[in-house]
């Protein structure tokens, strides 16, 4: 590549005045200006800045004008003024997505995989895609559960529609309605997606298809409904009604799909980008779901200082029946079906802090391991907090008493020394005690969230706790509240809202709020009703106190023991 394009530039862009923007200016330097100044100034540039990916390479020196006091070359047009003048811009994206997924595949050996997993799939459509590239957010996960992909031409359709503008249509409600044969296209243009607009080269064939567009002319249409401008829009919008009218289509179709347009185009994909970015969804989500312990140790590590996305990915591991444990100074051997957090994972250790305990350890007590790292004594009591030493005292409580004392700078050992020798009497302190909640609050300052669970002694189960927040869905959940923390024996999480201590039903949403309560002992049951389209993949099995609630073929029927994995649900507690 360098060979071939030995001349390289980054490319400008621009900040534009806007009219608050032009209001502050204007009001700083205290000047008069008229409205029809004021006009004319908005959208012109304002300052320039580097744009964040786009470049141009050529094979020979570029004849094109360059930022003087830049220290790398950067060509003073922006990206519209260089198609203008017909050269390419390349975007070039860093991504921490390539590094997380060089380093698993190294871990676990994998050099090539099927494209065609039933694992992974079933993985992508339960929603659990913590780590997974486009899809962490709540919304791509309640995306997963509605669409279903289950090749990779589905998981671009839904990398496509996981974007601002065909939500606001609500294409993806009618895409899943479609596939599950709740719904017909009035117009099937599109097989591949159900007759849903998902791509911006659909707007083009749709523009050549139906109003006679040439193939320059459907560009210029695309590029043009892509503006916010009205100025650009409405006359684009209007030569795309007259041809579809002069070609007999009904005036209630014709505004309704220039109304889907409008929303849809100014922040849709091109199915190139999103083909290209399933791929990547894909690899990542089938690592996950052959090596999860792996796939988990390396995402915690990249993302160590982002807490949230740790405690998720916490709650997921819980989810598939880990048990998670603190960190370890002398770490060990894993065993199966445990993980155990990376020291990392606490806050104030680095991946040089971690590498310098990995190479000293082990360690005999905590002041030969304060000794030996010289780590800084408010990094080792964080360390203290989130159960580090736990197995080297072999409770936390333990751990914490010794810790006061290196910290005041007492030696138990050598007080014993000196009352033998010299007879003089030690003082006996009493031991430190801590109850579930401290070490729950501890924990969340070592972590920025709560990690052991608290004991759950009560038969009452409905979904897991940790299925909350692995699947960002609203569930019902028996917990005992202690302190505005919440646990089902299995994991904990702090609440948003508060209740008194107890044992209680909630209805609890993946933020921690509580949409609905009660005290567990007056809830028999709790019932799922479904009002949307939904088929036998929608439901999941479930405790034998849940049930679904629906309508089909005009009679109202009860299934039990099942719960609901669309959130085209309402949720009732008996």
């Amino acid at each position: 590549m360098k060979d071939a394009f030995p001349y390289f530039a980054q490319i400008s862009t621009f900040v534009t005045l806007t009219e608050k923007g032009l209001f502050n200016e204007v009001s700083r330097l205290k000047l008069d200006v008229s409205s029809n100044v004021t006009k004319a100034l908005i959208g012109l540039p304002l300052r320039r800045s580097i744009h964040a990916a786009g470049i141009v390479l050529a094979a020979e020196p570029l004849n094109l004008p360059l930022v003087p006091s830049s220290d790398q070359p950067v060509i003073e047009y922006d990206m519209d003024s260089l198609e203008c003048i017909g050269v390419v811009k390349i975007d070039v994206l860093g991504l921490r997505t390539l590094t997380v997924l060089d380093k698993i595949r190294k871990r676990v050996n994998v050099k090539t995989m099927p494209f065609n997993d039933g694992a992974t799939f079933e993985l992508l459509g339960r929603g659990n895609t913590c780590g997974i590239f486009q899809l962490e957010s709540e919304t791509a996960r309640n995306l997963c559960r509605l669409i279903r992909p289950s090749n990779l031409e589905e998981l671009s359709v839904l990398l496509a529609l996981n974007r601002p503008g065909p939500l606001a249509a609500k294409l993806e409600k009618t895409y899943a309605e479609r596939k599950r044969g709740c719904q017909r296209a009035e117009e099937d243009m599109f097989p591949e997606t159900h007759g849903v607009i998902v791509y911006q080269e659909q707007v083009m064939r749709l523009a050549m298809r139906t109003a006679g567009f040439s193939a320059a002319e459907a560009d210029l249409f695309r590029k043009a409904i892509s503006e916010k401008d009205p100025r650009i829009l409405e006359p684009a919008l209007q030569k795309f009604r007259d041809a579809l009218h002069k070609r007999g289509y009904r005036p209630d179709f014709v505004e309704k799909l220039c109304d889907v347009l409008v929303k849809f185009a100014g922040y849709a994909f091109n199915k190139s980008h999103s083909v290209a970015y399933s791929h990547l969804s894909y690899e990542l989500a089938y690592l996950k779901a052959h090596w999860p312990r792996e796939f988990f140790d390396v995402y915690v590590r990249e993302h160590s200082s982002e807490q949230f996305k740790v405690f998720l990915a916490v709650q997921e591991l819980r989810s598939l029946g880990y048990e998670v444990l603190p960190p370890n100074v002398n770490f060990g051997g894993s065993e199966d079906r445990i993980f155990r957090l990376p020291l990392e994972a606490v806050g104030g250790i680095g991946e040089s802090s971690a590498r310098i305990c990995r190479e000293l350890a082990p360690f005999s007590n905590l002041k030969d391991f304060a000794e030996r790292t010289r780590l800084p004594t408010s990094t080792i009591q964080r360390l203290v907090w989130a159960g580090a030493f736990d197995e080297l005292y072999g409770s936390r409580s333990a751990a914490l008493e010794d810790f006061e004392a290196f910290q005041k700078g007492h030696d138990p050992e050598l007080s014993l020394v000196a009352a033998k020798v010299f007879g003089k009497q030690t003082e006996r302190k009493q031991k430190l005690s801590y109850d579930e909640v401290d070490l729950a609050e501890l924990e969340e300052r070592a972590f920025g969230f709560a990690l052991t669970p608290f004991a759950f002694e009560n038969e009452k189960k409905f979904a897991p706790l940790a299925e909350v927040f692995a699947s960002s869905r609203i569930l019902p959940v028996a917990v005992r509240i202690s302190k505005n923390f919440a646990s089902d024996g299995y994991t904990i999480a702090r609440l948003k809202d508060r209740l008194p201590d107890g044992y209680y039903a909630l209805i609890l949403a993946p933020d921690g709020r509580i949409v609905q309560h009660k005290k567990l002992d007056e809830v028999q049951r709790v019932v799922y009703k479904i009002e949307n389209c939904f088929d036998e993949r929608d439901v999941e099995r479930a405790s034998e106190l849940e049930c679904v609630e629906t309508v089909l073929c005009g009679k109202k029927i009860t299934l039990f023991g099942l719960r609901p994995l669309v959130d085209w649900y309402r949720i009732e507690f008996i």
